[in-house]
């Protein structure tokens, strides 16, 4: 690549990869190594981000763990974090918040965070000491923006690829809090940051969910696993549905088997939220992929192009409690998992319990203890609302 691309078109070809292939073209030759090294220190607002860590979000408290060159990435991959830091994102650069409670991060994605953020109002003020409101800001670069309010709609998800042609522009997904007649009760909208303006995204679902907290985004398409309660004469009846989401609109993708509950009562999303294991989308090397289960395993699918593909079954119970043992943890931390997500460059995922977090190799099947310290005395008993990985983006471009 070094003898026959200049270093425009080699950085043409970089932009278009994730980190994960970045990384393994590393490790080809001492000349790629120095031109990629090379490329990344001149044009690092163009290249894929880099996870460096992981924001907790608790009731009243932020919390970021650095991960740097910790060994989820396995010592022995040559995928080694290289690049990686433990520099967290730093909020000081937004508009004044009335509380530490009253700033809220709701989605994170490549970099962006989407936030709702309670600015404090300058007296004298009439009713309210604070006003609401939703702010997509990129910490990395200290600059931020305000969302376009709207009253019939609660932004859930920011979504950003640095790698589309328009990796100038980004967008927010929203559900739509109106009560819609006919089949489609229940529907989304989209902050388009070109236009700045939301736009309705046709289709739907027939009732309003319980839960959707399991988001992701890739190449212009929100993922959304997304339950609701069916209610009958016998029963309530939970409907597991997956749906993706773009601005011209819905369209419902099947759910590997046995993963649809039916005939569950109604205590599924109590189960799910409370007690159970979480779900969680995400994607490596462009492929989209699933992971869901119980305290006693968890199950990972990929959609391929003959639909969904089973590639990973972690035995929490079994060989899980064992290996965590030998590594000198507590294995009673499985029975707390509460929260699975996927690393977003390598084949790693992130298994949260009330304050521990233990990161699985799925290719090597080990186990590590990312952090265990609680936030405060409270957060060894109750889990983290939100756990997100965070890449930041050092791009200038952003419509910010």
């Amino acid at each position: 690549m070094a003898d026959v691309l200049s270093d425009d078109l080699a950085m043409e070809v970089l932009v278009r990869l994730p980190v994960r292939s970045i990384m393994r073209f590393r490790c080809v030759s001492k000349a790629w190594n120095s031109l990629i090294s090379e490329l990344g220190r001149r044009h690092r607002d163009r290249l894929p981000p880099a996870m460096v860590g992981y924001i907790q979000q608790y009731n009243d408290t932020t919390k970021f763990t650095g991960i740097g060159r910790r060994s989820c990435y396995s010592s022995s991959d040559p995928l080694a974090a290289a690049g990686a830091g433990s520099r967290g994102p730093d909020f000081s650069f937004m508009p004044l918040c009335y509380a530490q409670e009253k700033r809220r991060i709701v989605s994170v994605c490549n970099g962006l965070v989407l936030c709702r953020h309670s600015i404090l109002q300058p007296e004298p003020y009439e009713l309210c000491p604070y006003e609401n409101c939703h702010i997509v800001c990129n910490p990395a670069t200290k600059r931020w923006k305000r969302l376009p309010e709207t009253s019939d709609c609660d932004p859930v998800a920011v979504g950003f690829d640095q790698r589309l042609p328009r990796r100038r522009h980004y967008r927010v997904l929203g559900e739509d809090t109106r009560m819609h007649p006919g089949p489609d009760t229940f529907r989304f909208k989209m902050f388009v940051s070109e236009t700045g303006s939301w736009v309705d995204c046709p289709g739907g679902l027939p009732r309003n969910p319980i839960y959707s907290e399991a988001m992701f985004y890739a190449d212009g398409i929100f993922y959304v696993f997304v339950v609701s309660i069916v209610y009958n004469v016998a029963a309530a009846v939970a409907a597991v549905h997956l749906l993706a989401v773009e601005e011209a609109g819905c369209r419902w993708i099947p759910l590997p088997p046995g993963m649809r509950p039916d005939g569950f009562k109604g205590s599924l999303h109590r189960d799910w939220s409370m007690s159970g294991v979480r779900p969680c989308l995400g994607s490596l090397d462009g492929v989209l992929r699933l992971a869901a289960g119980t305290q006693d395993e968890i199950l990972v699918w990929a959609l391929e192009a003959g639909g969904w593909v089973p590639k990973h079954a972690i035995d929490l119970l079994g060989i899980g409690r064992e290996r965590l043992a030998e590594i000198g943890a507590d294995p009673g931390l499985l029975s707390t998992v509460r929260f699975v997500k996927f690393h977003p460059d390598v084949d790693v995922i992130f298994l949260c319990s009330p304050g521990t977090v233990l990161s699985y190799h799925l290719g090597t099947g080990t186990f590590e203890v990312m952090s265990s310290d609680a936030v405060d005395a409270n957060s060894y008993f109750f889990p983290p609302h939100f756990f997100f990985p965070y890449s930041p983006c050092y791009s200038e471009e952003l419509d910010l």
